[in-house]
């Protein structure tokens, strides 16, 4: 039989390891910024489930309510069978200000969206559209833009402007370490072979561009042709 001791232990290492793995995760989430008026707050967007998670000062942030409103609709919900707690609510490690670290309760898009609906906040229709905007630009494209900011803001079109720039860069810098690569393996392989051919052919078709474009690669067969 174990002792209590242990088995405080053992209870304490796997809740350990728990909010650790959440974090974790919470550390790879995508962070975008829901702004409104005068206020922008930062939310998680969590890819592997398709949602938001937010604290309860973001969600009284977002629908401009004290923290104590929003713990009493969160409260209601969960009593009166509305929304259970163990689907919508995560913990994870946070750092505080004062350099310490610390369990927060995050909460998923369908909670948010019900303490909005409680409140009778027409910013609650507004956040889910944006919510669901921004979950199917990253779900679909792997990334998401603010096409109405982009029209109005020169500033943020320059900025994104530049970013594609610097990754057209980078992929020309990849597909050069590529062709070397098949430089290199030219004279290591037959270049008729099957197997050579199967393996360039896979290549090929997996190397496009940013703006999906083909990448022309010339394989090593072919440069042994040319001779």
């Amino acid at each position: 039989m174990k002792s209590p001791k242990i088995t405080k232990l053992v209870q304490e290492t796997k809740q350990t390891v728990r909010l650790t793995n959440a974090t974790a995760r919470l550390m790879e989430m995508k962070s975008v910024h829901y702004k409104t008026g005068n206020r922008d707050i930062p939310f998680n967007i969590d890819l592997t489930v398709a949602t938001v998670w937010a604290t309860q000062n973001q969600i009284a942030d977002l629908y401009g309510r004290d923290k104590a409103t929003i713990r009493e609709h969160i409260k209601n919900l969960y009593s009166e069978g509305e929304l259970v707690s163990s689907s919508v609510e995560r913990k994870f490690l946070s750092t505080a200000a004062d350099g310490k670290t610390y369990e927060v309760a995050h909460y998923s898009l369908p909670l948010i969206l019900a303490v909005g609906f409680r409140i009778k906040s027409p910013e609650a229709v507004e956040f889910r559209r944006w919510a669901n905007e921004i979950l199917q630009g990253y779900l679909q494209d792997g990334y998401a833009l603010n096409e109405k900011r982009l029209r109005s803001d020169p500033a943020a079109a320059d900025s994104l402007a530049k970013r594609l720039r610097a990754i057209r860069a980078e992929e020309k810098h990849l597909f050069a370490s590529i062709r070397d690569f098949f430089k290199e393996a030219s004279v290591d392989y037959d270049p008729l072979s099957p197997t050579c051919k199967s393996f360039y052919a896979v290549v090929q078709v997996s190397c496009c561009r940013f703006d999906g474009h083909p990448v022309k690669l010339i394989p090593p067969c072919a440069r042994t042709q040319q001779g």
